[in-house]
């Protein structure tokens, strides 16, 4: 059986005023409801229409409550807004209470190390939450709140720095008052840790097979398979060593000795970065994270590369799936090559009372999407966000990256971009050339015969107000056009009786160029640049090299002049051109 839920409508005192039950004649009913809740604090909105012509329904005026039990949770919300019109009245209510959402946390700095708790005490000094379950009750942080905000969003941040997800859960009173709102603060998501919800062990989610009505979202634009954060005084992991392997004892994570990079190995496989001149194939991402341990921040660089070596994939499914918000499921599927199984959790849910076909469950693999309950919320949220955020940085080139025999230039155009706008020209770009500063400016031209090198590492780094934003590298090639070697004899290939000797002549063929003198070779090639011959004679199983004083050669070794006293049956003569 449905269960359609009675729901209390309580008055801005927590005096019960009415009923809402559809299982009643003589109660107001209502339809067109909509139960979204969301992971992120587990926040949850509900819409509902009622008619006007119930007399209960003058009760659904802003600033009452809406509180209900289903499916064994216990939910409490503010009505924010309301639609009236002579038919009906629509009103949307959100679960988070008017203290959290409006009254403000002042600017704070802690002059000692600090509990979690100790922190949510000196921001709601009025205790209107209770704590209930704590997985980090032995984690203490110093660190300072720059700005006002509004207590729930320093709440959200007091999360990020202990590396938790904060739940919060109303308690009722029999009369369907509210008796508390208690937080439970768990461990952030990861492999040892659930964070909200549970497990679902043994349940295998197999998209195509045994579900139905669902809707795949993939996101490879933002995976990154390599990571370098810069902590405080520009401390970096170089100084340490790190490899971490899988199940199986193949290398996972690799951190090598002098190097700031985290490598995620297995992802660079599956995902390998598609500028071909990258001989690592390695995506990586750079930031920063503010700390002065070396420890710290190890575990910071390797938990977002846990999460950023796989791409986002989102599942939206049409009906009610048996779990909660935050229940972690396996998923299968079976359009990667090789299949790609993922740990993913449920990140939304809708639920409709009484059109419970038009339910939807929506789940994410690691991140928690962004909770659309309120513009206040969302707006101080952002602003936390904002401040400590990396961008997405890349280099466009306008004539490629590969240069020919040393001529051709290209503009290196560096872009940084939040989300889809390209914020590079609000920002100082400053350009490196194999680590070693070279411009400033948002476009850099190389010129190919500027090349000291056949490869150049071409780098930007993005900065606002001295913070790195970003980064991204390019490396630049030069080709040079196939060498072909022909060895000509002025007299054929075979000796007869006492037959005059002949001259192998070299013409080394280069595009369109034709070199037969050292001199025309130390022009295309370089000073540097000689011809080397060697021999195999008859019975032999190598090659001799000739030497260049020999004196069959002339011309630099362009010319070889060979009798038949220098054969003895048989020879094979080859010439190497070294540069």
């Amino acid at each position: 059986m449905i269960e359609v839920p009675r729901i209390a409508v309580l008055d801005q005192n927590d005096q019960l005023q009415c009923f809402l039950d559809n299982s009643s004649r003589d109660a107001t009913n209502y339809y067109s409801d909509n139960l979204h809740t969301y992971l992120e604090g587990s926040a949850s909105t509900l819409t509902l229409t009622a008619s006007t012509k119930d007399s209960d329904s003058k009760f659904l005026i802003n600033g009452n409550k809406l509180a209900f039990v289903y499916n064994e949770k216990e939910y409490y919300l503010n009505i924010l807004t309301t639609e009236r019109d002579e038919y009906s009245v629509t009103v949307d209510s959100y679960s988070t209470s008017f203290e959290l959402l409006n009254e403000q946390a002042e600017s704070y700095e802690a002059t000692e190390e600090l509990t979690f708790v100790q922190y949510l005490n000196q921001c709601d000094p009025e205790h209107t939450l209770t704590v209930g379950t704590n997985e980090v009750s032995d984690l203490k942080y110093q660190t300072k709140f720059d700005s006002q905000s509004t207590i729930l969003a320093r709440i959200f941040e007091i999360a990020v720095i202990f590396g938790a997800e904060v739940e919060f859960v109303p308690v009722l009173n029999e009369d369907y008052s509210l008796k508390q709102t208690t937080i439970n603060i768990y461990k952030e998501h990861d492999d040892d840790n659930q964070g909200v919800g549970t497990r679902q062990i043994g349940q295998t989610l197999r998209y195509g097979v045994n579900i139905s009505g669902i809707t795949k979202k993939s996101d490879v634009t933002k995976l990154f398979t390599a990571i370098w954060l810069t902590g405080d005084d520009n401390l970096t992991i170089a100084g340490m060593e790190k490899n971490i392997n899988d199940s199986a004892g193949n290398l996972l994570y690799w951190s090598p000795y002098g190097d700031p990079h985290i490598y995620a190995v297995q992802a660079r496989n599956r995902f390998p970065s598609n500028l071909m001149s990258k001989t690592d194939r390695y995506i990586a991402k750079y930031g920063t994270y503010s700390t002065s341990s070396m420890d710290e921040l190890y575990i910071e660089s390797l938990l977002e590369l846990k999460t950023g070596s796989e791409p986002v994939v989102e599942y939206t499914i049409t009906g009610q799936v048996d779990g909660s918000i935050g229940d972690t499921f396996f998923v299968e599927d079976k359009e990667y090559d090789p299949v790609l199984y993922l740990e993913t959790r449920i990140t939304e849910q809708e639920i409709h009372f009484t059109q419970p076909s038009n339910d939807k469950t929506t789940f994410g693999n690691y991140v928690e999407k962004a909770s659309e309950i309120s513009s206040t919320l969302l707006s101080k949220m952002q602003s936390m966000i904002d401040s400590s955020k990396t961008y997405s940085c890349t280099i466009e080139s306008s004539n490629g990256i590969v240069f020919k025999n040393t001529s051709g230039s290209t503009t290196l155009t560096a872009n940084v971009n939040n989300g889809s706008e390209n914020v590079a020209s609000s920002m100082l770009i400053t350009w490196y050339k194999d680590d070693v500063e070279i411009s400033v400016g948002t476009s850099y031209v190389v010129l190919a015969e500027d090349m000291t090198t056949d490869k150049a590492r071409f780098k930007f780094i993005a900065t606002s107000d001295g913070i790195v934003k970003g980064q991204n590298e390019v490396t630049i090639s030069i080709v040079h056009d196939a060498v072909v070697l022909y060895i000509m004899s002025s007299a054929g290939s075979a000796f007869k009786n006492d037959q005059i000797d002949t001259v192998m002549s070299v013409v080394i063929y280069r595009g369109s160029d034709v070199i037969t003198t050292q001199a025309q070779m130390v022009e295309a090639f370089g000073s540097t640049s000689y011809l080397e011959w060697s021999v195999r004679k008859y019975g032999e199983s190598s090659y001799t090299t000739v030497l260049s004083s020999d004196s069959h050669l002339s011309d630099g070794g362009f010319k070889y002049t060979v009798g038949p006293s220098d054969i003895d049956t048989q020879a094979v003569f080859q010439v190497a051109l070294n540069i």
